[in-house]
């Protein structure tokens, strides 16, 4: 039972990424789209800003890895407005340990220690219908947002644009800027300061490459969008993947030539996968118009504080989804 377990934080444990990542691999190998983290991958994960080993969180029973949960501490926009937020990934439990309450203990340790740090909210992605959505319901979490997996192999074809290039170094902080002006008041969007900007471009292991590509036009960058490659496990096989993330423009016809133009880019044999939510109509019309497959998960909220209250109360306006969450990229 739950009772014979025991919850610590990483950096109190002499537990490795490697292990870690074989409990991840483990516990999610039977879910479709799901990044598989090598000890590399896992470890940049786990240093991801917010996060750390301090804020990941792992059950042993007696000295047998058994669970884990992470929690990243980041300002997320809820309600149009940023807010202090305790991002929940990879609730995990060793199929041999469900349904003997480990998750629920995990969480309890979780949202225990947001309240203490002061977080004003907490926000998650889960499947509907699932085991782990009934755990959330249950400790007071509640939906806020459909998300969607668009999918397809091989990649829909696209369209050349001659307004497409590389973003080149000396103009990705120009980027940044213009992704946290475009994506400023969509609900689940972190905004990227320099820390997260650079452990995403500059850190990230070479298993998980990114490139950021702007649409340019008479000298003006009209919209950005980026091509992570990874490899996910679809339809019980390993695939490998692009996954078209961080798509803002200046309008919503920018978005949408930038994702076909990004389309062209898809290397061949190459899968593709795309993030949209319930509240971003630009990027799900485009994923049914191109006939991609599509995975619907929701994105779910608690509030701590009455200001997340308040802003729980507003409807979004525009939704993000995060890779590296979601996916992992």
């Amino acid at each position: 039972m739950a009772d014979d377990i025991t919850i610590h934080s990483l950096a109190e444990t002499e537990r490795t990424p490697a292990e870690l990542a074989q409990l991840f691999n483990t516990a999610f190998g039977e879910y479709e789209g799901v990044v598989y983290f090598t000890p590399e991958t896992m470890a940049w994960y786990v240093a991801r800003p917010g996060l750390g080993r301090e804020h990941t969180f792992v059950a042993l029973a007696g000295d047998q890895l058994i669970g884990g949960v992470m929690v990243t501490c980041a300002p997320v926009v809820l309600g149009g407005e940023p807010i202090s937020c305790g991002i929940i990934d990879s609730v995990m439990t060793l199929p041999t340990w469900r349904r003997r309450g480990v998750a629920t203990r995990l969480m309890e340790h979780a949202l225990a220690w947001m309240r203490e740090a002061g977080l004003e909210s907490s926000l998650l992605f889960t499947v509907p219908h699932s085991n782990g959505h009934r755990i959330y319901t249950r400790l007071g979490y509640i939906e806020r947002a459909t998300v969607s997996y668009y999918f397809a192999l091989p990649a829909p074809r696209g369209k050349a644009d001659p307004r497409l290039r590389a973003a080149v170094p000396g103009e990705e902080e120009r980027v940044r800027a213009l992704l946290n002006t475009w994506l400023r008041e969509s609900d689940g969007y972190v905004p990227v300061d320099p820390g997260l900007w650079r452990w995403r471009r500059e850190e990230r292991p070479h298993e998980l490459p990114c490139s950021v590509f702007v649409l340019e036009e008479a000298g003006q960058i009209r919209a950005t969008g980026a091509l992570c490659t990874t490899r996910v496990q679809l339809s019980s096989r390993p695939l490998d993947l692009v996954v078209l993330t961080d798509i803002a423009g200046d309008s919503p016809e920018t978005r949408e030539e930038m994702v076909r133009a990004l389309l062209r880019r898809v290397p061949p044999g190459y899968g593709v996968g795309m993030l949209a939510g319930s509240h971003d109509p630009v990027l799900r019309a485009l994923g049914e118009k191109l006939g991609m497959s599509c995975q619907d998960e929701v994105a779910m909220v608690i509030p701590f504080h009455p200001r997340a209250e308040g802003l729980l109360d507003r409807q979004p306006t525009g939704w993000y989804t995060l890779a590296e969450s979601l996916i992992g990229v």
